[in-house]
Parts: C-alpha cells; sequence; structure tokens
C-alpha cells in the first residue's frame, strides 16, 4: 500500500501478510473431486446427468454414447423430457416437479426412453435435489434396464400362462407349506369343487373339513424325498364327497423355501363307471349262471318226465285193472297222487328251462290279474291284507294267462311266508316306458314300452346273500317240506320266456317289492276257443307209435290197445 507526504508524494510502501492456505487447500480439493467425479463418470456404464430447475440438461457422463447412442454435447442444454417416450412423459414430469417443490432428495422411476435414432429401451432413474446457489437442480443416475425387463416380463408372462393353464385346468391344483400346512395357492377348480377359497387357512381344514393335522396332510414321507419324485394316491374326500387321485410333489424355490405342489384329479365318474361295470358283469355272471342251470334243469326234467310218464302209465292201467277192493288198489293211487306231484315239479322245472309248452295270447293285464285275486285272497288267511292298485293305461300283454297265474301265486306265497305275524301284500300294475339310459342299469332289460307287475309286502325281507340266490333252483330259506325252492326261478323263467325282466328290492325288516316288466302289445285280444268235453276215443284204426324211451313206448301202446286201435310201435 503506497504511503504519500502532504504534497501526496509516494515516501514509501507498507506492506500487509495475509494466510491464504485454507483457500488454496479448498481450491486443489475442488479440483480433486471435480476430478474424481469426472473420472467416475467416464468410467461408469450407467448414465449420469445433472439438469437445472427447469429440466434443462447442463451435464452428461461420456456413457451416454453408449446408452443414447448420442455424444454429450448433443445431450447438454436440452430438455431431459425429449429423450423420454411420449408415455412416460406425464410421469416423469410429475415426478420431477414433485422432487424439486417438495425437496425429495431421490427418486426410484423406471420409465420408457429413446435415443438418438427413436430406438426405445427401458431406463431406471435414481435421482436427488441438490442446491447450486439459490436454485435447485437434480442429479439423474441413468441405467439401462432393457434385458431385465424384458427378462421380467418373460417370466411374468410365462407365470401368467402357467396361472391361465392352472386355472383352465379341470383339476384341483393347489400349493401348500408342507410345513405350517398353510395353503398358498389354489385354482379356480378347486374354490369352486370347495365351495371357498382357502389361502392362508391351513390344508386339513380348507379340503378335509378336520381342526388338526390328518392323514391326508402327512409330509414326513414327502419331505423325506427328492425334488424328482412324486407320490400318488386315490381317496375318497369326505367333504366334496367325490373320488380323487392325487399326484403330490416338492417343489424347491430359489430362496431354498419348499412347497408342496398337489394335483388332484376327480375319478367319481370313472369310480362310479368301474362300479357299474363289475355291477353289470356280476348280473351278466348270474344270468350267465342261470342260463347253464336252466338248461341242466331242461335236461334233467325231459329224462325225469319221460320215467313219470312211464309210472303214471303203468299205474294207471293197473288201476283200471283192479277194482276198489283190491289190496293194491290204495297204493297204486298213492303212486299216481305222488306221480302228479312230481308232475308238477317237473313243470315248474320246465318253467324256469323256459321249456315248457305254452299258449300265450294277447290279454288285459289288469283283468286278468283282477280275475284272479279271489283265489289269492285264499292262500294268504284272514291275517293279511290284500291290496289291488291297478294303474293307468297299464294296456295289454302277449303272455299265456296260466302263466300269470302261477307266478303271482308263487309271489303271494312268498310273501305271506314272510310274514308270520300278519302284514299287507300290494299287487298293482303301472306302465314304463324305459329308455337306453335307464335300460342299461339293468342286465337284459331293453329299451321299450313296458306293462309293469308289482307285488310287494310288508314282511321280514332278504339280506343282499339271499338275493343272489333267490333264482338258484331249490334255494329256499323256508323249512324242510314248506318250499320247494322253484317258486322264483319259475317265475324268472316264465317272465324270461315272455322277454320280460325281473327286478327284486329288499332289505331286511323293509319288506319285499318285486317288479315284473312285460313288453306291452297293442294287438287285438284273440276270441277264446270254446272248450268241448269229450270221451277218450275209441277205434279200430292202426296208427303208427313213435317213442325214443322203450319203456314209455310200451305204456303208450298198452294204453291205445286198451282203447281198441292197432299200434304198430317203432
Amino acid at each position: 500500500i503506497p504511503v504519500k507526504d502532504g504534497a501526496g508524494k509516494v515516501t514509501g510502501l507498507v506492506f500487509t501478510l495475509g494466510e491464504v492456505t485454507d483457500r488454496v487447500r479448498a481450491e486443489e480439493s475442488l479440483r480433486a473431486s471435480e476430478q474424481k467425479f469426472r473420472s467416475i463418470t467416464e468410467q461408469t456404464s450407467d448414465v449420469i446427468a445433472l439438469t437445472d430447475h427447469e429440466g434443462i440438461i447442463t451435464y452428461v457422463s461420456p456413457s451416454c454414447r453408449q446408452v443414447f447412442g448420442a455424444e454429450s454435447t448433443e445431450m447438454v442444454s436440452r430438455h431431459f423430457t425429449e429423450f423420454l417416450d411420449e408415455s412416460a412423459v406425464p410421469v416423469a414430469v410429475e415426478g420431477f416437479r414433485n422432487a424439486i417443490e417438495g425437496g425429495d432428495r431421490s427418486r426410484n422411476l423406471e420409465l420408457l426412453m429413446k435415443g438418438k435414432d427413436g430406438s426405445l429401451f427401458y431406463g431406471e432413474l435414481n435421482g436427488s435435489v441438490f442446491s447450486v446457489g439459490p436454485k435447485s437442480g437434480t442429479l439423474v443416475l441413468i441405467r439401462d434396464i432393457t434385458e431385465r425387463k424384458e427378462a421380467a416380463d418373460a417370466i411374468q408372462k410365462e407365470r401368467t400362462q402357467l396361472l391361465s393353464i392352472f386355472e383352465c385346468m379341470p383339476a384341483v391344483v393347489d400349493v401348500i407349506d408342507p410345513e405350517t400346512y398353510e395353503v398358498l395357492f389354489m385354482n379356480q377348480y378347486a374354490k369352486e369343487i370347495f365351495g371357498h377359497d382357502g389361502v392362508g387357512r391351513p390344508c386339513f381344514q380348507v379340503f378335509h373339513g378336520f381342526d388338526a393335522p390328518c392323514e391326508f396332510c402327512n409330509n414326513k414321507e414327502l419331505l423325506a424325498m427328492g425334488n424328482d419324485e412324486a407320490t400318488q394316491w386315490e381317496y375318497f374326500n369326505e367333504t366334496t364327497q367325490r373320488h380323487f387321485m392325487t399326484t403330490n410333489r416338492l417343489m424347491w424355490w430359489p430362496d431354498g423355501r419348499k412347497s408342496k405342489f398337489e394335483l388332484s384329479i376327480d375319478v367319481t365318474g370313472l369310480k362310479k363307471a368301474d362300479e357299474k361295470r363289475e355291477k353289470l358283469e356280476e348280473q351278466f355272471q348270474q344270468a350267465q349262471k342261470l342260463e347253464s342251470i336252466g338248461r341242466l334243469a331242461g335236461g334233467v326234467a325231459h329224462d325225469f318226465n319221460n320215467m313219470l310218464g312211464v309210472i303214471i302209465a303203468n299205474a294207471e292201467s293197473a288201476e283200471m285193472d283192479t277194482g276198489p277192493d283190491h289190496p293194491a288198489h290204495k297204493n297204486l293211487q298213492e303212486i299216481l297222487n305222488a306221480s302228479h306231484r312230481a308232475a308238477d315239479t317237473v313243470q315248474q322245472l320246465l318253467a324256469f328251462a323256459r321249456k315248457q309248452i305254452i299258449s300265450p295270447k294277447i290279454l288285459d293285464l289288469d283283468d286278468t290279474i283282477s280275475r284272479a285275486l279271489k283265489m289269492f285272497r285264499r292262500l294268504i288267511g284272514e291275517d293279511i291284507v290284500l291290496r289291488w292298485m291297478p294303474g293307468k293305461d297299464v294296456g295289454k300283454v302277449r303272455m299265456d294267462p296260466t302263466q300269470i297265474h302261477q307266478i303271482l301265486a308263487n309271489l303271494v306265497v312268498n310273501s305271506r311266508d314272510a310274514m308270520p305275524q300278519g302284514g299287507a301284500i300290494t299287487i298293482g300294475t303301472e306302465r314304463k316306458v324305459m329308455d337306453a339310459s335307464y335300460a342299461q342299469k339293468y342286465s337284459g332289460l331293453r329299451p321299450g314300452d313296458y306293462a309293469v307287475l308289482i307285488v310287494s309286502d310288508t314282511g321280514e325281507g332278504m339280506t343282499q346273500d339271499v338275493m343272489d340266490q333267490v333264482f338258484d333252483p331249490f334255494f329256499t330259506t323256508k323249512e324242510v317240506r314248506k318250499g320247494t325252492g322253484l317258486g322264483l326261478p319259475m317265475v324268472y323263467g316264465s317272465v324270461k320266456q315272455n322277454d320280460g325282466f325281473v327286478y327284486i328290492d329288499s332289505e331286511p325288516g323293509q319288506g319285499t317289492t318285486v317288479k315284473i316288466y312285460l313288453p306291452r302289445r297293442e294287438d287285438t285280444p284273440a276270441v277264446p276257443e270254446k272248450v268241448v268235453e269229450t270221451k277218450a276215443p275209441e277205434g279200430k284204426e292202426t296208427v303208427l307209435l313213435a317213442e325214443d324211451e322203450e319203456a314209455l313206448l310200451l305204456a303208450c301202446r298198452t294204453a291205445l290197445e286198451r282203447q281198441g286201435y292197432t299200434v304198430l310201435s317203432a
């Protein structure tokens, strides 16, 4: 500083010393920081940009060349929205304004950005607000996340597709935590089957209605298995009353967690189909058994009938040769009585074998039954009530009326014997049209229009074991000498001979109902023939008699010769 005298002449200098160490150090530190900042920004693959408070770019790192395809000089002094897709501008502007006005220190946004050539890519923006003088600006770190975004989108797409598949599957799909039993996922089908969304609840409550883990939720075996192994089992679900075939597999998540994946297919329909098939097989086997027994019974009855013919013919011949006072006359009568009873049994066997001689006619079922009711009332006694309930428009059937009487007599007697303490027997009729779906439930029943004869009682009923044998000849639950075991087999044979079907429903203590399905006929009933009684023919003609049973041939020849015929036997 100059020192002057009174005349203004410089007479000397005054020197002052000021320490500038702090300032120099600050300047050096600032230069070092700037150098470090530039070194970082030039080496990082992410783009570092500075904007002023209006969004104008004031600085951008050299990495913008790789990310945006532009030089730093091409981006500086331009508004940051020029490098965004139009769809991302509103979100970015709102975020920038909130940051500046609210003083937010950081922002994290994923936006669709635009390069110099117009190509689009996804960028992740992490920004913070900083102040330069009285104004605020932003420091933004921009990272290209296109690959990560596309990978995430692909994973999300696969997840959506997988969930769509699970949601569309007609099977129960669920994911369970094997240690806590918590349901983590249920598809829509599972929610519909079980009636609710059970996510977050224990599986034993959701799927089985229990309050504690049950055998279905035991995961010890599964947890001991590898990731590529699975268990499969079939069970009946009490909650839904359905049969399921379930497959369990252990899943491992990337973070090490385990989950149990379950796929349960509803096999109720298949189960019922199997049961139906087994039932049809049993019915078919029963039908085959009855056919075999019927052939055997028919053959035996034929041979036995021949022997009875010989016995009866010779007994009648001997009876004619002896008078009432002859010592053997009474014995011959007993032989004839026993032979006729045996012949009745043979007729029942032939009826079961469907080989008896019949004369089918078109007849009104209700009218035929009502005519025979008086006889049935005498059969059952006074302690049993007999009800007659004819149906509406039952129609006509083609059948030998004697067979209907025999069928009803056997059924009524069986019902009577099943009610030793009294009860009620109901005989009724109805019309039933069978379609294919209904007819296939019963082996041997064909679709069609049927007149149904129904005989039900309030008796003791039958067990399933007994019902399985009721059509077997000589099977009976009655005491010795109180039943031959041919009643129901005769009913079966007569009905089958007329293209019908027999169905029995019975339970112990619940009585028995027998339904006989006979095809309806619309033909006009035939006019009954007049029966004219005549004496046994006599004559002097010569007849040729052919018979393969020698004893029967001899008996018939003797009877004819008694009537005056000349017999040539062969």
